[in-house]
């Protein structure tokens, strides 16, 4: 019979910025079932979503861009809910300091390990 090892079966969470921003390179503890929700409610209350043609959920692009432009702190406020998902592991101030592509670049993967259909 198999045998499941929890510590084998995922990898760690490890980032490096050291590219970018000195000395921000880690590992982000895994989060909590409560820290995985609280992202999961930010990011539903700050995307904006709409049905498309096939009955699809997508993002409403021309919602995001009227709060952005209105003033809303959309970035800040992304980078703080990021920063207390990692447990601080980045800072929000570390995510704030990566280039655009960077950054986006790691959102995309840490949102995907936790939110992608197939995770």
């Amino acid at each position: 019979m198999a045998k499941f090892d929890a510590g084998a079966s995922v990898d760690t969470l490890d980032y490096d910025f050291t590219a970018y921003v000195e000395g921000a390179k880690g590992v982000i503890p895994e989060p909590t079932n409560a820290q995985i929700e609280a992202l999961r409610a930010h990011l539903a209350s700050v995307m904006p979503t709409r049905e498309d043609e096939t009955g699809r959920t997508v993002l409403d692009i021309g919602e995001l861009s009227k709060r952005i432009e209105e003033g809303s702190d959309l970035e800040g406020a992304l980078m703080a809910a990021i920063a207390e998902f990692c447990s601080n592991t980045p800072s929000a101030e570390q995510l704030a300091a990566l280039p655009y592509r960077a950054q986006r670049a790691f959102l995309g993967w840490l949102v995907g390990l936790f939110f992608s259909p197939e995770a």
